[in-house]
């Protein structure tokens, strides 16, 4: 059994590795110092457990969650965030650990872990409270290749739905994206993106014009035409003026 443990900060990861040695059983024990690596190495590996930590530099724990999708492993959370936000996770995580804990508490988690796994719902409950939270996408997810890459959610002009697929747009490049549009929409910081179409959706801040008449659409700051449905006209001529 593969035991992934995801933190950046190395006494962290020689802790829990220590407490997963003085256990009977025997496992493999993988280690990723952000959630970038941690996303190759489950897309490679498949571990059966995950520990995870939420603060962390590249990609953090929560845009990890918003990335995996659908998980087939069981997911525990180590963490020192606050204990109102420790009670959120726990109504839905398979379990958490807040920092620091012992072995006792540790081996609590982990036996949880192997006596049953995590659900769909479960991780779709976390991300609802996550939200609640007010924690929004700092970076999105795609793929270059084989290989995963960060897009900083700064660098997004749009996203846009086209021929049944979600296109990631920055200045230069386009990447398919593994989300739908109704679904990203929840995961967007409301004071920065807004859905314009049913196929679209911008950041306020890289909108340069805006062409009016019977069809009103944007123009973005790389030339890109972005259409407007017609419920959403009041909308942009309220907030994106405004904005």
């Amino acid at each position: 059994m593969k035991i992934l443990i995801v933190d950046d900060e190395l006494l962290s990861r020689t802790k829990i590795r220590r407490f997963i040695e003085a256990r009977p059983e025997s496992f493999e024990v993988l280690e990723a110092t952000n959630g970038l690596e941690a996303l190759d190495i489950i897309e490679a590996q498949s571990p059966d457990i995950v520990f995870l930590d939420i603060e962390m530099p590249e990609m953090n724990g929560m845009d990890l969650v918003q990335a995996i999708g659908n998980p087939e492993f069981a997911l525990i959370f180590q963490t020192a965030f606050s204990e109102f936000a420790v009670e959120a996770f726990e109504k839905n995580a398979l379990d958490y650990i807040l920092k620091p804990f012992n072995q006792d508490r540790f081996d609590q988690a982990l036996d949880k872990a192997l006596s049953r796994r995590t659900t769909d719902n479960q991780i779709q409950g976390l991300t609802q409270h996550l939200g609640q939270d007010k924690v929004y996408l700092s970076k999105v997810v795609v793929k270059r290749g084989v290989r995963n890459t960060l897009i900083p959610i700064e660098d997004v002009l749009w996203f846009k739905s086209e021929n049944h697929y979600t296109y990631v747009c920055t200045k230069d490049f386009e990447y398919i994206y593994s989300e739908p549009l109704k679904e990203l929409i929840e995961k967007l910081d409301p004071t920065l993106f807004m859905q314009v179409h049913r196929n679209a959706i911008v950041r306020m801040n890289a909108i340069k014009d805006i062409m009016q008449g019977d069809n009103m659409s944007l123009v973005l700051e790389n030339g890109s035409e972005v259409p407007v449905s017609r419920s959403n006209k009041k909308v942009i001529k309220d907030k994106v003026l405004r904005f």
